[in-house]
């Protein structure tokens, strides 16, 4: 008994020094303040310590979509297509169900219909960016974007044509992750396929430490097929590096994070 408890004592005291030990399965423990031991698997995957449940690959986290292309699944995200979660509780990616709407169908082309902006807010989403900047005036002027934030609601249109915008992006990520009173963020383009997918791209490097080429990868299978070319867009995430002013503590990674590292 007395061994058994020296070892433990060993084990946590490498904890506390803040360094981490690998069991014989090639996991990685360590301390986490709030969050107690945490158990990272090989596949980056992880869970408490304690928890002896199965924890899902990462993609079954990452490509499980709650409405699919044409708009269907779960009816308190009518008003989205393709909708996936990126960060657990702080960022959602997705399009914006305009062709297969059956009641206010147009091109698409577009921002998301004001009925699905409302429909969607009542979900939690809150903090809605269109990352395209067509017609956005025209169906978003001042005063309808003032009315919406009479309500609660943020719905604006950034394009993050370079890494300096797409830093307001993440800034707004960050205040997500950091204050979950301000809610989610939902990124979303047209079809939830290449735009919405370089932003949450450079969201699970910028926050999660995934690769620069893990994340190509991750582009790559969310857009559902439609990725040859786009060789600019994988440029460009070869190339990002994290902002230092927006990085987070691990207790944040752990609990938004679906997967840590490459």
């Amino acid at each position: 008994m007395k061994v058994h408890i020296l070892v433990l004592a060993l084990v946590l005291l490498g904890f506390v020094s803040g360094r981490c030990a690998n069991n014989r399965d090639r996991d990685t423990l360590i301390e986490v303040e709030g969050l107690g031991i945490i158990r990272i698997h090989e596949d980056h995957t992880w869970q408490k310590s304690i928890d002896t449940s199965m924890v899902l690959p990462c993609d079954s986290v990452l490509l499980r979509k709650y409405v699919g292309s044409s708009g269907l699944g779960d009816a308190s995200l009518t008003g989205g297509r393709n909708i996936r979660t990126v960060l657990t509780g702080a960022l959602y990616r997705g399009g914006a169900n305009n062709v297969y709407n059956n009641y206010l169908s147009r091109n698409n082309d577009n921002p998301m219909n004001l009925q699905g902006v409302i429909n969607m807010s009542s979900a939690g989403f809150k903090n809605m960016v269109y990352l395209y900047g067509r017609n956005f005036q025209y169906y978003y002027p001042e005063e309808t974007r003032n009315l919406l934030k009479s309500q609660g609601i943020s719905y604006e249109s950034i394009v993050p044509s370079n890494d300096s915008i797409m830093h307001v992006i993440l800034s707004k990520v960050r205040n997500a992750i950091t204050d979950p009173q301000h809610g989610p963020v939902y990124v979303h383009c047209w079809n939830g396929w290449h735009m919405s997918g370089i932003v949450s791209a450079f969201a699970l490097m910028q926050f999660c430490d995934i690769s620069n080429r893990k994340a190509i990868s991750y582009w790559e299978k969310g857009t559902d097929g439609h990725f040859k070319g786009f060789e600019k867009i994988r440029q460009r995430i070869l190339g990002f590096k994290p902002f230092e002013d927006l990085a987070i503590p691990i207790q944040d990674k752990l609990r938004i994070c679906p997967c840590l590292g490459e």
